[in-house]
């Protein structure tokens, strides 16, 4: 069973659904400060296999370490709306911790171009993610903060098959209903092959790097 909900955050009191299977939210509120206790909520559905998540600036996306795990979730996609110039994405990095079985992991990003001063990457520590092996990053221009991310994950995923990078984000609206962001010709003319390079340098043995 798969369940989609767009709109106002909800507040829920009681919701079972013992075969659920795959979610979508998209809490559309600008004042939505409590969507990590919604999602708490899906720690308690015992076959969902599934989340998918539109997220945005105005919503608090870091998930709590206090939050229960999503022990059965194998999947995880996020969509997120950028509506500052630059901005740190190792939020997604809480997720993971959240998700400890999680297998497959999507972002999409909207909103994006790629600035000419770009920042030294950190280097992050302390987590390693042995379950996944599927990482897709849709919307990706090169930018500091998304390297940052992806380099991370590369380097942590001790799991890690297959990395897909791709200009191009289809973005998903709800309803069946989808928006597409294509990329700027100096990806292919330049920022491609630096990518694909630094990446490589950063994968772990026997990771397929994909730059699309």
């Amino acid at each position: 069973m798969n369940f989609e909900y767009s709109g106002d955050i909800m507040k829920i009191t009681v919701f079972v659904a013992p075969c659920l299977v795959k979610i979508y939210f998209n809490f559309n509120s600008i004042h939505v400060i409590d969507m990590p206790n919604a999602l708490s909520y899906c720690a308690t559905f015992p076959t969902l296999h599934t989340l998918i998540l539109h997220l945005d600036p105005w919503k608090e996306k870091r998930l709590p370490q206090s939050m229960d795990s999503l022990r059965n979730l194998k999947q995880l996609e996020l969509f997120y709306i950028r509506a500052i110039k630059e901005e740190d994405l190792l939020w997604v990095l809480t997720y993971l911790n959240a998700c400890p079985l999680l297998e497959k992991l999507d972002i999409t990003l909207s909103g994006e171009e790629f600035h000419k001063n770009q920042r030294e990457m950190r280097n992050i520590y302390g987590c390693t993610y042995s379950r996944l092996k599927k990482v897709r990053m849709n919307g990706f221009n090169g930018n500091w903060f998304e390297m940052e991310l992806i380099t991370h994950i590369l380097k942590s995923a001790t799991s890690l098959d297959q990395v897909v990078i791709n200009p191009l984000a289809l973005f998903y609206l709800g309803g069946g209903e989808w928006s597409r962001f294509t990329p700027d010709e100096s990806w292919y003319e330049s920022r491609r092959d630096v990518v694909r390079k630094s990446l490589q340098e950063n994968a772990l043995v026997g990771v397929h790097l994909v730059v699309l």
